[in-house]
């Protein structure tokens, strides 16, 4: 899962899982894709955020307001 079109694709499967409401079936797709790029992006990289964002906002919509607050706070610092 950490080849990089592979990520896409599942973010991207990710993504319309949940904007069809699909959440918890998009949480693990959403996880896999943060943990690829937590395992081969630097740490400023723009999709490594990005992917930190996506779960973060789904976390949120599933009412894990703290599983979101941690994804988010590293970005402050």
């Amino acid at each position: 899962a950490d080849d990089p079109d592979l990520r896409k694709t599942r973010a991207n499967l990710a993504a319309a899982l949940a904007q069809q409401g699909e959440l918890e079936r998009a949480r693990p797709l959403f996880e896999d894709v943060l943990a690829a790029c937590e395992r081969t992006l630097p740490a400023d990289a723009p999709e490594l955020q990005a992917a930190r964002t996506n779960l973060a906002a789904l976390r949120k919509l599933l009412g894990d307001f703290e599983g979101a607050r941690v994804l988010l706070e590293p970005a402050l610092e």
